[in-house]
């Protein structure tokens, strides 16, 4: 889709007021280029004050059908005042197409050239679960794996790696649709890490995946394998054992980072806690030197197996076999698990999976993952975004 932005005429004022500008790609049985002339557009955009001026203000997540029944001649003005949106987005969509985007924060001016409709639709930012529901199963592992223990996705969502307690290895399956695990398809196995731990609980790249780090029950420790093509598991090789956390807890289920690598985080069935680590290199766990306890969860779940944080580090989420849930804890101090404080049950597991052993969000949060023992599948959750602030949208057609 081509589409003309607009934010002031000064911008085009050097061109000469014949010369003619694409508008937007008019979408019809065979696509055709709509123009208009400079003096036209200037001309329209003039004409603010015209009867066919509309306005909407968006405090929530919806659409607005702005204009409908349209002549094919018609050139449409639409503002977009997102300034004082702080989390969300804004669709423009033209005959059914999305058209443009404007993020939380902008402002811009367009003009378009549809054929039918044009509409205007607001989202939130996901990564809420407290707001999940139950879609379907996404994947089923059972053919390569019956004791499913941790997933995670590649860089760009193309991949995702199931690593096994059984197989003692990670599975590959290639998505059809990035992030969309409902579209994976068997692939290989990636990797094999039996040499060194028979009982694998957890997995996670470095910041630059040229590193898998892998944590097991057996000897309590986390295992490092080199990694010759970034994010590709099935060129890994081992290179040592990473760090030993058998001192603090002697059934580590799942780690992660903070935000920017200076601290790791091991969460245990033994402690029902969360241990920090200090990395005197980012991302590096074989600098790792133990701090604290950063959070106890005994208080929530006996049997936590997993944790992630949600898309700013202002919420962590624990999940637990025990309850079968997940359990969300509010941070003040963004990515600092120390600073946690219990705020709910943010969603109910049960009903589709008895021992929950991992979960993930999809690439935008809008989907959460959650990968489980009983049925050695994935079932997938629906999340409404969080939409905070307002959008004021105008629209002027002549």
């Amino acid at each position: 889709m081509a589409n003309q932005k607009i934010t002031e005429l000064d911008a085009v004022d050097t061109l000469d007021d014949a010369d003619l500008m694409e508008v937007v790609q008019d979408v019809v049985t065979t696509p055709v280029n709509k123009k208009a002339t400079l003096a036209q557009i200037k001309a329209f955009i003039s004409a603010g004050g015209s009867s066919n001026f509309q306005s909407h203000k968006f405090t929530t997540s919806e659409t607005w059908i702005s204009l409908s029944e349209l002549d094919t001649e018609t050139l449409v003005q639409i503002l977009i005042n997102a300034t004082a949106l702080s989390l969300g987005s804004v669709q423009i969509l033209q005959d059914d197409d999305v058209v443009d985007t404007v993020l939380a924060g902008e402002k811009i001016s367009t003009i378009h050239n549809p054929s039918s409709s044009l509409v205007v639709r607001t989202f939130g930012v996901g990564y809420d679960i407290s707001t999940g529901t139950y879609t379907q199963i996404a994947l089923s592992v059972s053919a390569q794996e019956s004791t499913p223990t941790a997933m995670m996705f590649n860089n760009d969502g193309t991949k995702l790696y199931v690593m096994g307690a059984s197989g003692d290895d990670i599975n590959e399956y290639a998505l059809s649709t990035a992030y969309d695990i409902s579209t994976g398809t068997y692939t290989q196995i990636a990797l094999s890490v039996s040499a060194q731990e028979p009982t694998p609980t957890a997995m996670m790249f470095n910041n630059d995946g040229t590193k898998l780090y892998v944590l097991g029950i057996s000897d309590a420790e986390i295992n490092e394998y080199a990694l010759s093509t970034a994010y590709d598991i099935s060129t890994g090789t081992y290179t040592q054992i990473a760090l030993s956390v058998i001192a603090q807890e002697s059934t580590p289920y799942a780690m992660m980072f903070n935000n920017d690598g200076t601290k790791l985080y091991v969460l245990g069935f033994s402690g029902d806690d969360i241990n920090e680590y200090a990395l005197s290199t980012a991302y590096d766990i074989s600098t790792g030197t133990y701090t604290q306890i950063a959070l106890s969860v005994s208080a929530q779940e006996s049997s936590p197996t997993a944790m992630m944080f949600n898309n700013d580090g202002t919420k962590l989420y624990v999940l637990g076999a025990t309850g079968d849930d997940i359990n969300e804890y509010a941070l003040s101090t963004a990515y600092d698990i120390s600073t946690g404080t219990y705020t709910q049950i943010a969603l109910s597991v049960s009903a589709q999976e008895s021992t929950p052993i991992a979960m993930m969000f999809n690439n935008d949060g809008t989907k959460l993952y959650v990968l489980g023992l009983s049925g050695d599948d994935i079932n997938e959750y629906a999340l409404d975004g969080e939409f905070s602030g307002e959008v004021l949208v105008t629209t002027n057609n002549a």
